[in-house]
């Protein structure tokens, strides 16, 4: 069975696991049960004591003394592990949370609808990835990526447009129909082909750019990369 090492010393400073403060809290609470028990016994001794000497025992005082004060410190000493625990966990959801903010934000400034659709910085992800995972078993691997995608989808509405009807029959719509086409700084994105004017000129109007190629304009590209790649075809 592999066991994590509860307190980690690294260059940065000293990690405790959440696991060794609970692992601590429980030993010291046994140690606490077992100091009040003594006590208790103590404190019977006494009184059966003071039966033969009423004056008391100094010997027996001293022990009581010390037993209660060795008890007050470590009830104080589980008071401060427990506010430790709290404060321990909520800087491991920090961590996660600001590796996460950190990466959402790369992938919103790069117009990027997932972070796996940047194969590179992908990559880097999943080394941030299996370091958060190594040093803490907490980690969750799903509602890490759940965090960087979600929210902040990239939005186009900066971009560029230029929109235009062409007429039936001329150098840049050879077909019978009107087209209404979209550039984005002079390549085609999109278009689509109406029989009148005014609806080529509605579909311009409503018209919602996403970043994407539209599919005919995709394959006009496709069959002009092949003719470059095989002139002689």
């Amino acid at each position: 069975m592999d066991i994590q090492p509860m307190f980690v010393i690294t260059k940065s400073g000293l990690v405790i696991r959440p696991e060794g403060l609970d692992l601590s809290i429980a030993h010291t609470r046994h140690f606490i049960n077992y100091l009040s028990g003594l006590l208790a016994e103590f404190h019977e001794e006494a009184a059966r004591a003071r039966t033969i000497a009423p004056e008391g025992i100094p010997q027996e005082d001293s022990i009581i003394a010390d037993t209660q004060r060795e008890l007050s410190r470590a009830e104080a000493h589980i008071s401060n592990l427990e506010e430790a625990k709290g404060h321990v966990t909520h800087v491991y959801d920090r961590n996660f949370q600001d590796w996460a903010e950190a990466f959402r934000q790369v992938r919103i400034q790069l117009g990027l609808e997932t972070i796996e659709d940047s194969p590179h910085l992908y990559a880097l992800l999943k080394l941030v990835r299996g370091m958060l995972k190594r040093e803490n078993h907490w980690f969750s691997e799903n509602k890490f990526i759940k965090h960087i995608n979600n929210g902040g989808q990239a939005t186009y509405d900066h971009v560029k447009l230029d929109k235009r009807v062409y007429e039936p029959m001329v150098f840049a719509n050879p077909t019978s129909r009107y087209s209404a086409q979209v550039r984005v700084n002079g390549w085609a994105q999109d278009e689509a082909f109406f029989d009148t004017k005014e609806e080529a000129q509605m579909w311009l109007d409503n018209y919602k750019y996403d970043g994407q190629i539209g599919e005919g304009v995709m394959k006009d590209y496709q069959a002009v990369f092949k003719k470059w790649a095989d002139p002689f075809k």
